[in-house]
């Protein structure tokens, strides 16, 4: 693990739009804490959080680009670069973000004690939603369409709440510690997951359509 974060680091210094992607990565943090800064009654504490998982991954995002150069597909590590190394930044900076997530609920809670039951759902819903992007992750650069079509079929009403439907959230009456727990586990979880998908899809070809227009003629 250890040794696949070292690689990681090493590698995405050469990653496709590394200044873009950087400026992106501002872009989002910024919004993240606006959306979290925002009175308690507008609920935008979800997509506060959206913002900054998007912030997590897109570092993942960027060593899978590097998987079409052939500075991997000539390399001895190319299997690893598309297997162990983005599951383990995916896995490790989702760690960081559920961090950062219960801080921000925890201090929100004490300014909006009102609000208690709402933060633990909507913690609840972002704990499952970093699960989900992970298991997406995996798949997105082998299989675009579908996993793009999963995305949304999935993540859509997740968004815009009808998961309450199921009485999961409505139901939950977990205390803050316990959510900081099992979102570590659940976060452990969803990084065996990556891995294990990454391996059984490894021998796919690169989507063409999972990377710019100006990648796509390396593949």
């Amino acid at each position: 693990m250890i040794n696949s974060w070292k690689l990681g680091l090493k590698s995405i210094r050469y990653a496709y739009g590394k200044t873009s992607n950087c400026i992106m990565m501002i872009v989002f943090f910024l919004l993240g804490l606006v959306f979290y800064a925002m009175p308690d009654s507008t609920g935008n504490g979800f997509l506060g959080g959206y913002m900054l998982m998007c912030v997590a991954l897109m570092p993942v995002q960027m060593l899978y680009s590097l998987s079409v150069s052939n500075l991997v597909q000539s390399s001895p590590f190319k299997k690893k670069m598309q297997t162990s190394v983005p599951a383990v930044f995916a896995c490790v900076n989702m760690l960081v973000l559920h961090i950062v997530n219960i801080l921000i609920h925890w201090g929100h809670v004490i300014r909006y004690p009102a609000s208690a039951q709402r933060m633990t759902q909507e913690l609840l819903m972002q704990i499952l939603s970093m699960l989900f992007l992970m298991v997406y992750m995996a798949v997105a650069y082998k299989f675009f369409v579908i996993s793009m079509c999963l995305f949304i079929g999935i993540f859509g009403p997740i968004y815009v709440g009808k998961i309450h439907t199921f009485g999961l959230l409505k139901t939950s009456n977990l205390a803050l510690w316990q959510l900081a727990v099992l979102g570590l586990v659940v976060i452990a979880a969803g990084g065996v997951i990556q891995y294990m998908i990454s391996l059984l899809i490894y021998k796919a070809p690169m989507s063409k359509m999972a990377q710019s227009p100006s990648l796509r003629k390396e593949l």
